[in-house]
């Protein structure tokens, strides 16, 4: 995204918080807050990313009826932004805190990795290889 893209997002998810709260209070889905916002390009559409915890629907539910209500809160941001076009709004889910505790999970499942044996990797250490890495053996000649 670029910078304008960014300060518009920022914007849109400041006038939008309370609203979007209050209406998750209305509809009983629980806390409902704005985790982030992504403008087009050409700042006529925003997907806006929900995070909702403790409700009484389900997640997807609940961002279903605001998404069924984004005419109004269009209408809200139009009031309390002034933009040459008031973007559309699309409601999403934003899961990526059940992704991150799925690959956690996943990670804590999986058994380390064994150790291999096989030396033959690893670079031998022989006197002239070990000269060579120290720094007390340059050659200043060339700077006399």
């Amino acid at each position: 995204m670029s910078i304008r893209t960014e300060r518009v997002a920022s914007v849109i998810r400041e006038a939008l918080a309370r609203p979007v709260s209050d209406l998750g209070n209305e509809l009983d889905a629980g806390m409902v807050s704005i985790t982030h916002v992504r403008v087009s390009a050409d700042l006529r559409h925003a997907r806006v990313y929900l995070s909702i915890f403790n409700g009484a629907m389900d997640p997807t539910t609940a961002v279903k009826r605001i998404n069924e209500r984004s005419g109004a809160l269009r209408r809200q941001l139009g009031a309390s932004v002034h933009l040459r076009y008031t973007p559309d709004l699309k409601f999403f889910v934003d899961d990526t805190l059940d992704t991150m505790d799925r690959i956690r999970t996943l990670l804590e499942a999986t058994p380390p990795a064994a150790p291999e044996d096989d030396d033959s990797s690893l670079p031998h250490s022989d006197s002239a290889g070990e000269r060579g890495t120290d720094n007390t053996d340059i050659d200043r000649s060339a700077d006399a």
